[in-house]
């Protein structure tokens, strides 16, 4: 039984973090091709277009222009982005707080994709292994775009101010000073760390480790890296 567990556990991490990091690339930062695709035929592209402008063009162009730990540099930037928004998006934009979190039905279609993978590991592995893997996919994978990903926006002063002491605790862990790092330079990069959930961008060869000079920079604007 605790076998099975364990394997459940590894394979639902691996699910996981694998998807994480090509869904991430691959809708959160669709090609101009993929986008043109979805474009031809909107009945199953426009939640595809509406999930890469709410996370390439919000989250990664239209705030934090300023550095990694400023999403708005006053209410009247948030306010210009508002009027900037597209209607049938705008909504669901503004409840993630411009793709920082998760809410409402964006928890669901942010695992809806591994959904299918439930009853095959129930007919490949028993139940056991099923509800073992669930575990990584639908609660730790959506927790971490959910609760940790706000974390990672803030800088150190920030969070000690307005996190909880378990809060404080998982971000000092050298896992999630890792997560802080990658994200760090996905957000300078963009092609690279797609995963808060990390393995997949090893095992996909899009991993990139910071530089001296780049942990310089995350130091220098209160980053714990």
């Amino acid at each position: 039984m605790l076998m099975k567990i364990i394997f459940g556990l590894s394979l639902g991490y691996l699910i996981a973090t694998c998807a994480e990091s090509f869904i991430h690339q691959h809708v959160g930062h669709a090609s101009p091709r993929l986008r043109r695709f979805w474009q031809r035929y909107p009945l199953i592209g426009t939640p595809f277009l509406a999930a890469f402008y709410g996370h390439h063009i919000v989250h990664h162009a239209l705030t934090f222009r300023k550095d990694f730990v400023t999403q708005f540099e006053g209410a009247i930037e948030r306010e210009m982005l508002d009027e900037k928004l597209p209607q049938a998006w705008k909504k669901t934009i503004i409840a993630d707080d411009y793709g920082v979190t998760l809410r409402g039905t964006s928890n669901f279609l942010f695992v809806v994709d591994i959904t299918p993978l439930v009853p095959v590991i129930y007919f490949l592995f028993g139940p056991l292994v099923m509800f073992s893997a669930a575990i990584p996919m639908f609660v730790i994978y959506p927790m971490m775009s959910k609760w940790i990903h706000p974390l990672i926006h803030k800088a150190e002063m920030n969070l000690l101010a307005t996190s909880t002491p378990l809060e404080r605790w998982i971000m000092n862990t050298r896992y999630m000073q890792a997560v802080v790092s990658d994200h760090f330079l996905h957000h300078e990069y963009v092609t690279c760390n797609y995963n808060l959930l990390r393995g997949g961008d090893y095992l996909r060869f899009v991993h990139r480790d910071a530089t001296l000079e780049e942990r310089a920079r995350m130091r220098a604007i209160g980053l714990q890296s």
